[in-house]
């Protein structure tokens, strides 16, 4: 099975130099696990933009979906075996050194190939 775990820090906390290493410290245990599929930090949220079509035409709005307190920080893709390992994997999260952080877990799924068609 693969799970997202996605991380939710509180808006505007200082990624100081020592979180950094945890998280490498972290992605190097997955990685040497087996468990890593893909990880990646994202920017800002401030730096965000995105797409709505509530009319005739996609509109471009500047900044997040959302205005929350918490935003997503990053995802990273999984390997485990049940949603309890993901869950334990989540706990284990160095983004929990930050007061008020989240570690959301989401089992993930493929879009199954649709079924040859005759000509």
């Amino acid at each position: 099975m693969a799970y997202v775990l996605l991380i939710y820090i509180p808006d505007g906390t200082d990624i100081d130099s020592a979180h950094l290493r945890r998280m490498r410290r972290w992605v190097d245990e997955l990685e040497a696990s087996g468990k890593l599929i893909f990880q990646s930090p994202f920017f800002p949220a401030g730096s965000a933009n995105y797409m709505h079509c509530d009319g005739p035409t996609p509109e471009r709005v500047d900044g997040p979906v959302s205005d929350e307190m918490l935003v997503v920080q990053g995802a990273e893709f999984v390997k485990c075996s049940t949603m309890e390992e993901a869950l334990e994997l989540a706990g284990r999260h160095p983004a929990h050194h930050h007061k008020g952080a989240r570690v959301e877990v989401r089992k993930i799924w493929r879009i199954p190939p649709l079924p040859e068609t005759e000509p």
